[in-house]
């Protein structure tokens, strides 16, 4: 089961990953959430993305999708899915 885990870095920053179902870190996602704290964006908000992209990669698993090849179709889906 996939999950959203709060990290404190060594400079006593606060962060927060999405692990896999084998609880490994997932690199695009925290690549994003690297990014999102390089702009100085609230832990608020990191938080809530993490969060958000954890729901999305777990619709991607259940669907068996690649999130390079999402159309539109299958957005609206993933929309009805969070449903």
């Amino acid at each position: 089961m996939m999950k959203v885990q709060r990290v404190r870095l060594s400079n006593e920053q606060i962060t927060w990953l999405v692990l896999d179902d084998d609880h490994i870190p997932i690199q695009l996602i925290l690549a994003y959430l690297k990014y999102l704290q390089n702009l100085d964006r609230s832990p608020n908000t990191i938080r809530a993305t993490a969060h958000q992209l954890k729901l999305f990669w777990e619709y991607l698993r259940d669907e068996h999708l690649c999130w390079k090849e999402i159309d539109i179709a299958q957005m609206a889906a993933f929309i009805s899915w969070l449903r």
